[in-house]
């Protein structure tokens, strides 16, 4: 694998695009336009999967694209799980679980910025597992509402709870492995 820095710029645009796809995502599924948003969603997903694989494989990684990475992330499942609460297309409950884990992760590593914490946050596999779970069921919730394909409830729910537990398990792995961020904000007070 050669050095590409020519190159650098590609993974951290994929990012990007994921931010703009989620902004795509969003105003569509608002506007009712469930197929639009669908395509949106997939492609914003294959993203997701893309950009750190590239930036390894080319040996660009950054920093900026270690902050965008993540941050595009965020930008995608709480953008994605809030309108479906929102629409009531999944569980309200489901939403929120989804989202007050995000939101934490967010307000922990801006805290530490802010601390001047020195923080390596590196992605859990529990997370990295939890990230593929929570795509793949909006996945087959707006596939199922794009294609009015009619599927039992209780495989939909069974799918939710599945995420749930999925979502709760990666935040308690965070807070375990991450536990000593609490010991270092106390010491700065």
């Amino acid at each position: 694998m050669c050095k590409c820095k020519n190159l650098s710029f590609v993974p951290n645009l994929i990012s990007l695009s994921r931010i703009i796809l989620t902004a795509v995502f969003a105003f569509y599924i608002l506007h009712k336009e469930i197929d639009i948003a669908f395509v949106a969603f997939v492609i914003a997903a294959i993203t997701d999967f893309l950009d750190g694989r590239i930036a390894r494989f080319l040996k660009v990684e950054s920093v900026f694209g270690s902050i965008l990475d993540p941050l595009a992330d965020k930008c995608l499942m709480i953008t994605s799980y809030f309108v479906l609460g929102w629409l009531e297309v999944i569980p309200p409950i489901l939403s929120a679980i989804v989202i007050f884990r995000d939101i934490a992760i967010l307000l922990v590593v801006c805290l530490c910025k802010f601390l001047s914490i020195h923080l390596e946050f590196k992605p859990l596999f529990s997370s990295k597992l939890n990230t593929t779970i929570q795509l793949i069921y909006v996945i087959i919730i707006l596939a199922c509402w794009s294609f009015s394909i009619d599927v039992p409830s209780i495989i939909l729910y069974g799918c939710a709870l599945v995420v749930g537990v999925s979502t709760i398990f990666s935040a308690v792995e965070y807070v375990r492995n991450y536990y000593w961020i609490k010991n270092a904000i106390c010491t700065r007070k």
